[in-house]
């Protein structure tokens, strides 16, 4: 190979990877030993032929060549894939190429033992793997692992021969492969290092690269068309491409059988297409490394949220899909704990789901729905309801047809390998909807549970605190077909602090949940750990909680609990109610301790904007230690000023009816505070009451009746 051509075209194939939006993550590069190694990988679409010998070439170092399907071969491709290191399957002598460049570890190997491109992700059958190429349907090729064997029943033969035959005898096995000197031959194992590559999310849709071939070209090939359209979209919309390499399979690990041991150390002469006593042993063990390989290229695919979307759809029973209904069961096959169960997750899925199942706010279930009703899967019907197409999810369409056609199929295709995942997304398809709104709510009680006593263990609670269990969230069962109400406690509370109100609350009929916010109710190394997101999702949580047992549901939120309950709102616009007290209008008014609040943020903000990083911690007063807390922390300080931002300019556009509530001498918060939010709001209904009181936590202060009983009617009133 032409080792400048070879460098100059990984520089254009790198300019040209850039240029796309295409986003790449690469995992278990520590997989890739020293010397000759072949990487299998599994086949979707031609531009892996481009990209990953330019990711390998820059992980190793090495000259990376591929063995490409001589289709590819055509034209200036032809010249521009020979340049890069491709190698036709066609060419007659590729095997010998292969096998000397292995002996003398000259170069590193990219082959798809598939064959071909597998563009329905179909490759599981009751008879192992099956791999369909539009043209038949058999097993992937054992080519790879004969390679792989030949070079290293090759290599050993020859370092034998050198160590007990002499020099001359160790050169006539060198000979047919055009090896100078059995000195050039590596001591190093070869070895396979199966590759996994997955791309999120799959659209395949109308592009500039197919309209434009279809413009320049008169009756462009639907072949052509099919694969512009699929690339062309992936390259210029953007996708995730997941590259892993799995652990390495040494191959002569499969040549640990005594007629093949006796061929290696035969004095007798023979050639790589000489008829060997060991020929059928390693037939058989090409066999056995092939299904090592591939077992391990199709369980490293990288799990999506599309995925499961597309496996339960397929799975579920009945045709009529309550959209509701199917984000809950993907959101429960999300929280399976896949990561625990030796699959590997995209980094989409790695945090909080919550979102799947309230305000999706990524887009990731309405992008699925309109993807699925472009291609016919999904049907209108009535009530919000779909009616799936269930003919043309399972129908068997033609192999350059599928990934247009149906991609929703490819998509669940895609996982069926994945036999530690499947069992249980077939279960989640198949159970009632009361059962997974059952299922639903005891994963969501438990959690907060499991969040409140896991943070306590590891970071103890305040020794001042009255009661340890104070931090624990509560849930209060109420009467059937009342609202549910979410109680978001302050800065530096607890959900005991909202106790009272949500006893009362629940003699009203009333369904109430007392969330935790992370960080509270243990130590304040612990809320320093805290993220305005974790506080997000906790009361995403809560309010998803309320709303399976509910269906109707308002907040109420103090202080800190406040803002996360005004963005409750603006996510969440079918909230029945909101009730928010002691809320600042901006955070710089927020009194923190002694000092000015003004002064205290100035400081705050001066030291986000130099970047210093080292912990301010300054002295609470009076009403924050009551609590337990003897100091505030900078870094809870920045995580309140991301949230108040959020809020402040999202107060307009909160439309459901508000009662906004403050003491007028309020210690921590301005006074005009209250009033200003009321006068921001913009929805129809709205009240403002400010209470005759020195507490910031007027909810929790002895003679708090009052403003449960304003709260309580208030609720009542717009329950509906």
């Amino acid at each position: 190979m032409n080792r400048f051509a070879f460098l100059s075209t990984a520089f254009a194939l790198k300019r040209l990877y850039r240029l796309s939006n295409a986003r790449t993550a690469i995992s278990g590069e520590e997989n890739i030993p020293d010397g000759p190694v072949i990487f299998t990988v599994n086949h979707f679409t031609r531009i892996e032929t481009l990209f990953l010998p330019y990711h390998l070439e820059e992980i190793t170092g090495r000259p990376i060549w591929s063995l490409a399907h001589h289709a590819l071969f055509t034209g200036a491709m032809a010249g521009f894939l020979e340049k890069g290191g491709a190698v036709s399957t066609a060419a007659p002598d590729r095997d010998s190429l292969i096998i000397k460049s292995l002996l003398m570890d000259e170069a590193r190997w990219i082959i798809f033992p598939e064959g071909s491109m597998v563009k329905s992700k179909k490759v599981v059958s009751e008879d192992g793997f099956i791999v369909d190429n539009g043209e038949e349907k058999k097993r992937p090729r054992t080519g790879a692992a004969n390679l792989a064997l030949r070079a290293e029943f090759y290599r050993r033969r020859i370092l034998h021969h050198r160590a007990e035959e002499g020099r001359e005898a160790a050169m006539e096995v060198c000979r047919p492969f055009e090896v100078e000197s059995p000195e050039g031959v590596t001591d190093k194992a070869v070895h396979i290092v199966p590759v996994n590559i997955t791309y999120y999310p799959l659209r395949v849709r109308e592009n500039a690269l197919n309209r434009l071939a279809a413009f320049l070209v008169d009756a462009l090939p639907q072949r052509v068309s099919e694969e512009l359209m699929t690339e062309g979209s992936m390259l210029l919309d953007g996708v995730d491409v997941d590259i892993r390499f799995g652990r390495p399979l040494e191959a002569g690990a499969y040549l640990e059988d005594s007629v093949i041991t006796s061929d290696i150390e035969s004095p007798c002469p023979f050639g790589p297409d000489d008829p060997i006593a060991s020929l059928d042993a390693l037939r058989q063990a090409a066999v056995t490394l092939m299904q090592d390989y591939m077992a391990a290229i199709y369980a490293m695919t990288t799990v999506n949220p599309d995925h499961l979307f597309a496996s339960i759809l397929r799975e579920m029973p009945g045709d009529l899909i309550d959209p509701e209904d199917l984000r809950r069961r993907v959101y429960l096959a999300a929280t399976l704990r896949l990561d625990s169960q030796r699959l590997y997750l995209h980094r989409s899925l790695e945090y909080s789901q919550i979102h799947l199942i309230t305000d999706d706010r990524f887009g990731r279930c309405e992008d699925f729905f309109r993807y699925a009703q472009d291609t016919g899967v999904l049907l209108s019907a009535e009530n919000g309801v779909f009616r799936r197409n269930s003919a043309k999810l399972s129908a068997d369409y033609d192999f350059h047809d599928i990934r247009v056609a149906n991609p929703i199929a490819v998509m669940a295709n895609e996982i069926e390998p994945l036999a530690l995942l499947r069992p249980h997304l077939t279960r989640l398809a198949r159970e009632t909807s009361f059962h997974i709104q059952r299922r639903l709510v005891a994963h969501l009680l438990e959690k907060g549970v499991r969040s409140f006593e896991k943070a306590r263990s590891r970071y103890g609670f305040q020794h001042e605190f009255m009661d340890k269990e104070a931090g624990r969230p509560f849930f209060l069962e109420g009467m059937p077909g009342r609202a549910g109400v979410l109680l978001i406690h302050g800065y530096l509370s607890l959900p005991a602090r909202m106790q009272a109100l949500g006893d009362i609350l629940q003699k009203k009929g009333f369904w109430v949940y007392g969330v935790r916010l992370p960080g509270h109710g243990t130590s304040l190394e612990d809320l320093e750990k805290a993220k305005a997101g974790q506080w997000e999702d906790a009361v995403l949580e809560g309010y998803a909680l309320l709303h399976v047992l509910c269906g109707k549901v308002a907040a109420v939120g103090v202080s800190l609990g406040g803002l996360l309950a005004s963005l409750l709102a603006v996510r969440i616009p079918g909230l029945r109610a909101l009730c928010l007290v002691g809320v600042p209008s901006r955070i710089q008014e927020y009194r923190l301790c002694d000092e000015p609040g003004s002064a205290i943020w100035d400081r705050i903000f001066s030291r986000i904007r130099t970047g210093k990083k080292e912990k301010m911690r300054l002295p609470c007063g009076l009403e924050a230690s009551g609590m337990g807390y003897r100091e505030h922390s900078e870094t809870v300080f920045r995580e309140m000023a991301l949230l108040a931002e959020k809020v402040r300019t999202g107060v307009p556009l909160i439309r459901v009816p508000c009662m906004v509530l403050q003491g007028r001498k309020d210690p921590l918060v301005a006074p005009e505070a209250a009033p200003e939010i009321f006068k921001r709001l913009e929805t129809a209904h709205k009240e403002l009451y400010l209470a005759d009181s020195l507490f910031h936590d007027i909810l929790s202060e002895d003679g708090g009746e009052r403003i449960w009983d304003l709260i309580t009617g208030f609720l009542t009133r717009w329950e509906g």
